[in-house]
């Protein structure tokens, strides 16, 4: 019953997720500057992996709108729909394959948190200054951010901000499209912090 539930769950979430994607991809959604440079350096020194919380269809079809050369990557691991995978397994799955040194690098405090369960470093991306900050790094070793951090007073209220009006929309019987939602988070630009 509870699997079945969790189904009913997931399918509702990646329905949704499916339609927000899809609407910010094309408008908004673009790779930072330096990403895709960084990305084809690094694959001449390292094994190159993504390890990450979307859904592999979802995740693929990200990967190929944006012209990510697939033949860079050693592997491209999105989560599991039917749930029981995570980053962190996804991370100890790349493990396993015999690698002396990992590094993660991503965006979150939760992306630490996987880093830190299946015991890989971590390096965190925010910016596109960021990329040219890892490159620097890595000429020392491989980095580890292994800090957690807090989001300003500024970023609080920004996120604040965005989430309380298309839930306050949705509780008043009138929910946002997918599009209005998108465009909504995009009507003003991130702090500076975050940007």
């Amino acid at each position: 019953q509870l699997q079945q539930e969790y189904s009913k769950v997931r399918e509702t979430y990646d329905r949704i997720y499916s339609s927000l994607n899809s609407a910010a991809a094309d408008k908004y959604w673009k790779p930072f500057p330096s990403a895709k440079k960084t990305i084809a350096h690094l694959a001449q020194k390292y094994d190159l992996y993504i390890a990450s919380g979307v859904v592999q269809d979802i995740l693929e079809k990200d990967f190929d709108h944006h012209g990510f050369d697939r033949s860079l990557f050693c592997g491209i691991k999105g989560s599991n729909p039917a749930g029981g995978s995570d980053k962190a397994d996804i991370l100890k799955w790349i493990k396993s394959r015999g690698y002396k040194e990992i590094l993660f690098a991503a965006d979150s405090s939760r992306d630490l948190e996987y880093a830190r369960k299946a015991g890989v470093k971590f390096f965190r991306i925010i910016r596109d200054a960021d990329f040219p900050r890892l490159l620097h790094a890595l000429e020392n070793g491989m980095p580890d951010e292994n800090q957690p951090w807090d989001y300003t007073q500024e970023e609080m209220d920004y996120i604040r901000r965005k989430i309380l009006y298309p839930m306050q929309q949705l509780v008043q019987g009138k929910p946002l499209t997918a599009a209005e939602i998108t465009d909504w988070f995009n009507s003003e630009p991130l702090p500076d912090s975050v940007a």
